[in-house]
């Protein structure tokens, strides 16, 4: 292998030694494949897995997205509903508004929520046709998705539905297209209009894992689970999309799922075949690099993980053994290395997704709606212009952190008569 390919990793984590504060527990959202409530599991800086609530309704997810302010989750199976589920600072769920999607022979979909988490965008398979339909939702601040008239229905095809959406020009949505071997790249405007801008990116393999992006969204990578094939696509400023760079690692059955490390866009995570979980370097200079680690996991090929915001630790599900199913916890060094916790937590189910919950955007100053460092007339102002109407959608999370004054998850009349009062010294 070339020496370009031999990068080395840099993570950031919290140097050792050091006096409290301790690291934090992470939190993780689990969902599971089937009608059941949604989980959320507390991971402890040692690895130690605990359950640490359900959602009070049940749901047929199956791909679930994490808002990057911790505020709120989506998940979506057609032919059932698209729910979005409020993530309260105690990190319990309460479903905050669902919409009913399709007849119920629609029953293979995917989603993806944007990276300023204002876009939500489905795709759904209609196995009686095998047609494909996109649909775009905006969410407003009371968290509920408004429906917008951007639809489009492409020419069938076959294979896993993979859908990514990068926040470029202003939205890029990449989707897998296993049966050609291909990548399709659609444009998605912020009024929620999807285009099929008409690219199609050769790939020489069969796509299957779900798309992981970069922070900024410049960066998307997907993989093979049949194979070893791993692809690096960039998305340019203009809205085009390249396969920049594409590797085989000799692992059987290839890539489950795949997770770029928090650290200036530098580090891949990804698994193998359920016998092994590994870590493979990544830079912009110079693309992917070789297989750095690896650990064992379980056996039956993982499809469900995540590595934690501070990139100190990852949490896998996979299959150990009399169809019971576990979730394995991880440390990962700054160089990169896999070091089993020895925690499991053992379930009777799989996992459709696995997403940890970013920690809750912190309030810099109560009431500083437009975030201009004074509370004042201003913020009234800009909650009743941007905060209330229906058709606007869902504030930054500095924004909506310091306006939902009642810590409710929910930016709405509440907040805003809190607000006057505030001002007026009630």
């Amino acid at each position: 292998m070339s020496q370009r390919r031999r990068t080395v990793i840099g993570l950031c984590v919290a140097a050792l030694g050091l006096a409290p504060p301790a690291p934090a527990t992470d939190y993780a959202l689990a969902s599971p494949f089937g009608i059941r409530a949604l989980r959320v599991y507390a991971v402890s800086p040692s690895g130690e897995i605990t359950l640490q609530g359900m959602s009070s309704l049940p749901t047929q997810s199956g791909r679930a997205r994490v808002d990057v302010g911790g505020r709120f989750a989506v998940t979506f199976l057609g032919p059932h509903d698209l729910d979005i589920w409020r993530i309260h600072p105690n990190r319990t769920l309460s479903l905050a508004a669902s919409v009913e999607e399709g007849p119920t022979r629609r029953y293979d979909a995917d989603i993806a929520l944007s990276q300023d988490a204002r876009v939500i965008l489905a795709v759904l398979r209609d196995y009686s046709d095998d047609s494909l339909e996109f649909r775009s939702f905006i969410v407003n601040n009371r968290l509920e998705p408004r429906a917008t008239p951007g639809r489009l229905a492409l020419t069938p095809d076959l294979g896993f539905l993979r859908m990514g959406l990068s926040d470029r020009v202003p939205y890029t949505a990449l989707l897998t297209i296993p049966a050609d071997q291909a990548v399709a790249v659609l444009s998605v405007s912020p009024s929620g209009e999807i285009t099929d801008t008409g690219q199609r990116i050769a790939t020489g393999a069969r796509l299957t894992v779900p798309l992981d992006f970069t922070p900024d969204g410049r960066w998307a990578i997907s993989g093979g689970s049949v194979n070893a094939d791993i692809a690096l696509f960039e998305i340019h400023g203009d809205g085009t999309v390249t396969l920049a760079d594409s590797i085989i690692f000799p692992i059987p059955l290839g890539a489950r799922a795949l997770r770029f490390l928090p650290l200036d866009n530098i580090a891949l995570g990804f698994f193998g075949d359920g016998l092994a979980m590994g870590t493979a370097a990544f830079s912009p200079d110079s693309l992917l690099g070789d297989l750095i680690d690896t650990a064992p996991a379980g056996f039956s090929g993982p499809e469900a993980m995540d590595v934690n915001p501070a990139g100190t630790l990852a949490l896998l599900d996979d299959q150990s053994g009399a169809g019971q199913f576990s979730l394995y916890s991880y440390f990962l060094s700054p160089g990169g290395e896999l070091t089993p916790t020895g925690f499991t937590l053992a379930k009777p189910f799989k996992l459709a997704d696995l997403q940890f919950i970013p920690p809750r955007t912190p309030v810099t100053l109560t009431g500083d709606a437009n975030v201009d460092g004074v509370v004042d007339a201003a913020d009234v102002v800009f909650l009743v212009n941007e905060a209330l109407p229906d058709d606007k959608p869902i504030l930054l999370p500095p924004n909506f952190a310091n306006a939902d004054l009642d810590q409710d998850v929910d930016v709405d009349q509440d907040d805003l008569e809190a607000l006057v009062a505030m001002l007026v010294g009630e």
